[in-house]
């Protein structure tokens, strides 16, 4: 089973710093990583609440970049 979680980076961006949100697909069994995607949100709820669909809707992983480029 498949678990998706919100990531935090800290970026900049002509010099000014910034928080960005990313997501993450973590194998439930070993709790690996298989696949990350950063700097998607820079809304921490936002993030949270699209993680919150992909867990519940149960998003392979294998579709999770198509799915960001649509939200984008």
């Amino acid at each position: 089973m498949i678990t998706y979680k919100v990531t935090m980076q800290q970026n900049t961006n002509c010099d000014n710093p910034y928080i960005s949100y990313g997501i993450a697909a973590l194998n439930s069994i070993d709790n690996s990583e298989i696949i990350r995607i950063n700097d998607v949100f820079i809304d921490y709820k936002q993030a949270l609440l699209f993680v919150d669909k992909l867990n519940r809707l149960k998003l392979s992983p294998i579709h999770l970049r198509d799915v960001i480029e649509d939200i984008l």
